[in-house]
């Protein structure tokens, strides 16, 4: 299955494998736009994408964001693409995020989570590093 994973060889030496979710009311393009920058912050963070998937929906699913249905098939993406972790482009509250979690039994964080996690890494003083 591996060689059928457009980009396979540039993520095997990779420490976290993700697939990236948005679940927006914006227009389309807008969507694409947040998430080719959550892609990059991904990539600085020295976190492989797999995928991406872009759900709009007109009211949002409070327990898990998105339908689920659809959370079901980002599982079932997950486990074909070899997934370690689910990155939202949206904020997620802590609820959400153990519901997740307890359902896709994947790592799940969300965009503010990444961008924490950016600057813990690259922080130089011990106040600035956060443990």
């Amino acid at each position: 299955m591996e060689r059928a994973v457009p980009g396979s060889d540039e993520v095997r030496g990779a420490q976290e494998r993700a697939i990236l979710l948005s679940v927006s009311r914006l227009p389309r393009t807008e969507a694409e736009d947040s998430m080719d920058e959550l892609r990059e912050l991904a990539r600085t963070s020295g976190v492989a994408v797999l995928d991406s998937i872009i759900q709009q929906r007109r009211e949002l699913n409070p327990r898990y964001l998105m339908g689920e249905g659809k959370m079901q098939e980002v599982v079932i993406r997950a486990l074909q693409l070899g997934a370690t972790m689910l990155i939202f482009d949206q904020e997620l509250s802590p609820a959400q995020i153990r519901s997740i979690s307890e359902m896709t039994e994947l790592k799940v964080i969300d965009r503010s989570q990444l961008i924490l996690d950016i600057f813990a890494r690259r922080a130089q003083s011990q106040d600035g590093k956060v443990r």
